[in-house]
């Protein structure tokens, strides 16, 4: 009886695997098959992973010949490492700016409860106290519009004209915020991404109210890409 409930389990996995990934992301592949233009829910992030883990496309890659001298030394049995092409970045982007998206709130080893959305690089050290739980993002983002020659570059903007910028990138805008609301707290400042969950956190929890100089865009297929651009005329920003 226990085994029949554990087929019947993994029967209905592949299920609700087959119907999610048919209507949302065209097959169990998440390697490819999200889309950036998809904000995808708990439910369907959890049904298109159990159905890519049922699926023979893990097998498929595991039991494929590669060099026998990897890039760095990295394996895919023993680190994950996988080829460039064997993924697409706007599908990966998908999964895990959804799973941000849907993160709850995290408490640090501090206590200091937080939202996880500088999630990508960070330095070290960093000024910020040692109890914030996303200082290193912070100083990232601080130090790449600080640096002496955009400081130079400010003290020569006429008076009465707000500091401009732009990031191609910006993920879910937790730098932008931060630029905006501590750095340079009078400046405009346009954050531009293909990816729509990132674009959605960004005016949810960054771009609000009282937050007026950010402004969150998503640029679908990215910017350069299948003939992405910024939505800007030439020579309007200062920054970018």
């Amino acid at each position: 009886m226990a085994a029949w409930g554990s087929w019947s389990l993994a029967l209905l996995a592949v299920c609700v695997g087959t119907f999610f990934s048919a209507n949302f992301v065209r097959s169990f592949d998440l390697l490819n098959g999200l889309s950036s233009n998809t904000v995808y829910s708990n439910w369907q992030l959890q049904a298109i992973t159990t159905g890519f883990c049922l699926s023979p496309i893990p097998s498929m890659l595991l039991s494929k010949e590669r060099d026998e001298d990897p890039a760095g030394g990295y394996t895919i049995e023993e680190h994950g490492q996988l080829d460039e092409e064997e993924y697409a970045v706007e599908s990966i982007y998908a999964l895990l700016y959804s799973m941000y998206m849907n993160a709850p709130n995290l408490i640090s080893e501090h206590g200091v409860r937080y939202q996880f959305t500088f999630n990508t690089w960070g330095f070290a050290p960093s000024p910020y106290p040692e109890t914030d739980p996303q200082r290193h993002g912070k100083a990232a983002y601080a130090a790449l519009v600080t640096q002496p020659p955009i400081m130079e570059y400010i003290k020569n903007i006429p008076a009465g004209q707000r500091l401009r910028i732009a990031e191609v990138g910006c993920g879910t805008g937790a730098g932008a915020n931060l630029i905006t609301r501590e750095v340079h707290p009078t400046c405009e400042y346009l954050a531009l991404d293909m990816q729509h969950a990132a674009i959605e956190t960004c005016n949810k929890l960054h771009a609000t109210s009282e937050n007026p100089g950010l402004i969150c865009k998503q640029i679908p297929g990215g910017v350069g890409i299948n003939g992405g651009k910024i939505p800007l005329h030439n020579n309007t920003m200062d920054v970018v």
